[in-house]
């Protein structure tokens, strides 16, 4: 290794005079060995030594042994070794989150900038506790020089990371779209777990290696110029100089620490990726939708392309640095007498693996099955969810569907109510692929005072413990009041009212005993005073304004209780799926509402401090003439 780096011509193949292999008690007779022992700082004189003075690391007289140049080598390959099987584990987000359940983490939009101080710190706490076991046993030495000597040791584990960095990578949904996790305008939702580990840990090396440099070709060049020695280690010595460059030119070019998001292409934006083209995208109720598609065959060779290079050039760093100390170890003699190996291995292992330790980016588990996936941001604490029961009327489609969806992810569990059994299945089994939530699905038809009374009694023998009750559920009708039948009529009173009124009362008593609870009605804008007749029927809007009366008794009824009352009045919906791409779209200013608003709204509402109660809440589009 030691003349892998060596130009032909300029270093000569034999050892310089008054040069020994490392651990040779014979240079105890030497006199370029004996004058230096113990000694790494003042000034040189005859005859010189074969190393520099500051890297001289031995006692002033030595009894035993020492450690020669393939048991140092071995050190460090075993310490690095241990490091390099350990970092992938350390450095992964989801590992760390299991391991520390969840006490690490919350990532901020700019504390990556802050995180390599604490990589750099703890390499150098490391190699001053490793200077200070070492100085502590040879009390002569300079215990600085001790320390800068073993920052130019070979370290192996910064290409992991950087490799890991370039071809790890999970696919996120679309509620991630609020956190600061994914940024979808560059990662199409594409999240490299080991991101941020690999800026952290590439500034560190950065820095480690400039100082590696600096002392490196500082302490060689003092030696005086008619040293063979300098001139046996003058191309390593060289080559170590050039080593945060060619850092530099990787952190910049193959694995940019600039790019926080999306893959680790060199200067490349995302529109002009390799593999995009235009596509039609044609759904199964035959809807068409144009947009910029991407090659996954293409994306993967150019993802493995950018690895190996990325790895050939950090490679070539860590050679300099084997080299280096392949090289330097032909020559010390007794002067390079390292004691306490095992126990400063340990350390730069132990600080090693703290600081590739991914401090900003553990996020909530929400994953069931071992998989570890990640919530979105919320305004209020979004623990106020996890774990608790909420009942959902009108589970089976449009809004109720949506919000047991997203309820279930934030770490609720559903009670499914509809009156299509297939359709509540459906939803209970996205919910449990999703987030690994087992929702309970209950028949009930709120037209049908039987089936609400069925549906109430099977919540409080299966379910005692609810939180929350979301009256969504009714039946809607359009159209002229003359073209209105009497089974609609019936049906519309009887949904929204009628069965409205009789689950609440049954579930009432359920939710009394819990220490915090919450009643929300889903009225609509049409229950409002003043609302214009648009869409909805004559019987609807009636039904909806007795559901609001039924409302405000509730709140001056269960005042001092427990149990929270929420009334909300979404105007027209478009039916948007937690499961569907729209869900994720933003909207203009001029354009309608969707369900992401609603259950949005309500999530915010139910996650509220328990001194918070939002009594009303309307919503409706920007540009609206619904009110008058």
């Amino acid at each position: 290794m030691g003349i892998l780096f060596s130009r032909p011509g300029r270093e000569s193949s034999s050892l310089p005079a008054g040069a020994f292999a490392a651990g040779n008690i014979s240079s105890l007779n030497s006199s370029s060995i004996v004058p230096y022992l113990g000694v790494n700082t003042g000034l040189y004189s005859a005859p010189l030594p074969p190393i520099p003075l500051e890297w001289i690391v031995s006692p002033s007289k030595i009894d035993g042994s020492c450690p020669n140049g393939a048991q140092i080598l071995t050190w460090f390959a075993i310490t690095d070794a241990i490091i390099t099987v350990l970092v992938p584990l350390f450095a992964y987000r989801p590992f760390v989150h299991w391991i520390t359940r969840s006490q690490l983490g919350k990532r901020k939009k700019n504390s990556v900038a802050f995180t390599w101080t604490i990589t750099f710190a703890c390499q150098l706490t490391a190699n001053a506790i490793v200077a200070g076991l070492m100085g502590s046993t040879y009390n002569t030495l300079s215990m600085l020089h001790i320390f800068t000597v073993f920052i130019s040791r070979p370290r192996f584990h910064p290409i992991i990371v950087g490799l890991l960095r370039c071809i790890v990578f999970a696919k996120r949904p679309r509620d991630w779209d609020k956190s600061t996790i994914i940024k979808r305008s560059n990662d199409d939702r594409v999240e490299f777990p080991y991101t941020d580990a690999w800026i952290a840990t590439s500034i560190s090396e950065l820095l480690l290696l400039l100082i590696s440099a600096i002392f490196t070709g500082v302490t060689w060049n003092r030696l005086p110029s008619d040293s063979k020695a300098r001139e046996y280690a003058s191309d390593h010595v060289s080559f170590m100089s050039s080593t945060p460059g060619i850092m530099f030119l990787g952190m910049l070019a193959f694995v940019p620490v600039y790019k926080r998001y999306g893959e680790a292409y060199p200067i490349e934006g995302r529109r002009y990726e390799t593999g995009r083209h235009w596509g039609v995208t044609i759904s199964s109720d035959g809807r068409t939708r144009v947009g910029v598609k991407k090659g996954k065959n293409k994306t993967t060779l150019k993802r493995v392309a950018n690895a190996v290079c990325a790895t050939l050039l950090l490679g070539y760093v860590y050679l300099v640095q084997w080299a280096y100390w392949t090289r330097y170890l032909e020559m010390t003699g007794a002067l390079f007498c390292p004691t306490k190996m095992i126990q400063s291995g340990a350390v730069w292992a132990i600080f090693t693996l703290f600081a590739t330790i991914d401090r900003n980016t553990v996020w909530q588990n929400r994953g069931s099955k071992g998989n570890t996936t990640y919530k979105t941001e919320f305004l209020f604490s979004e623990q106020d969810m996890k774990g608790k029961k909420i009942v959902i009327t009108g589970a089976g489609r449009g809004l109720g569907r949506a919000l047991a969806i997203v309820a279930a992810d934030r770490g609720a569990v559903p009670l499914l109510l509809g009156r299509s059994l297939q359709a509540l299945e459906q939803v209970r089994d996205i919910i449990q692929s999703r987030s690994g939530v087992s929702a309970a699905t209950i028949v009930c038809d709120l037209s049908n005072t039987s089936s609400v009374v069925n549906a109430a009694e099977q919540i409080a023998s299966s379910h005692p413990d609810i939180d929350i009750l979301v009256n969504n559920g009714a039946h809607f009708t359009d159209g002229a009041f003359q073209n209105q039948t009497y089974s609609q009529i019936v049906s519309v009173i009887n949904s929204a009212v009628t069965g409205t009124m009789i689950l609440t009362k049954d579930l009432l008593p359920l939710l009394k005993q819990r220490p915090h609870a919450d009643i929300h009605n889903v009225v609509s804008m049409s229950g409002l005073p003043h609302a214009r007749l648009t869409g909805a029927s004559l019987p609807f809007r009636a039904a909806k304004a007795a559901q609001d009366g039924f409302t405000q008794g509730l709140v001056e009824e269960l005042n001092g209780s427990p149990v929270r009352i929420t009334s909300v009045y979404p105007g027209l919906i478009e039916d948007v799926s937690p499961t569907d791409e729209a869900w994720g779209l933003k909207r203009g200013l001029s354009e309608g509402i969707t369900n992401k608003d609603v259950v949005d709204t309500i999530l915010y509402a139910l996650c509220a401090p328990p001194n918070v109660s939002l009594r009303s809440i309307v919503i409706e589009r920007t540009h609206s003439d619904f009110l008058v």
